[in-house]
């Protein structure tokens, strides 16, 4: 080993540069998540606490496949309980109010602020079991949203207990 210590102490700047790099690289890779869906308007996403989440925030969370109705994951990504990481934005918290409006029923408010309209089927043509939660939202729960009106969320997979949060995520690009 003492060629390391005559490296070290030769090449000292060099050193601590690795060693920074090193530390930086492994902070930055456990803070980045990578969106592999549609479901929401950016592909990387800083993570940051979870207790900063707010409504209106993008939140990594907990969700029991089981929830999903049959519907295909692009690649396996349950963990060994049979839950996957998820992505979606807050779009309305507990103590507000989600309400079905429209044709049958089929449009969700959360108050006055429309969130989705519930689709019967697929795009695979899969018949879909909507939420049926309406009322003031329970505490420690949330409904979580995706930006893109085709994809899964609350209005198929229910409320999210936010126990099951994780992160909240900011979008970077």
């Amino acid at each position: 080993m003492t060629w390391l210590r005559d490296f070290v102490r030769e090449r000292r700047g060099l050193a601590l540069g690795l060693v920074s790099a090193l530390f930086l690289g492994t902070y930055i890779i456990r803070h980045l998540f990578i969106s592999i869906t549609p479901s929401i308007s950016y592909r990387v996403l800083w993570l940051d606490d979870v207790h900063n989440a707010r409504k209106g925030d993008y939140v990594v969370f907990r969700l029991d496949t089981r929830r999903l109705q049959g519907v295909p994951l692009p690649v396996d990504l349950k963990d060994e309980k049979g839950f996957i990481r998820a992505v979606k934005r807050l779009a309305c918290d507990e103590g507000e109010v989600i309400s079905h409006r429209g044709p049958r029923g089929r449009d969700i408010y959360c108050g006055n602020e429309f969130l989705g309209r519930v689709k019967e089927r697929s795009h695979t043509g899969q018949m879909l079991r909507a939420l049926r939660f309406e009322g003031v939202i329970p505490p420690g729960r949330a409904y979580m949203a995706a930006d893109n009106m085709d994809s899964f969320d609350s209005r198929y997979f229910g409320l999210v207990d936010k126990r099951d949060f994780e992160y909240r995520a900011i979008g970077l690009f």
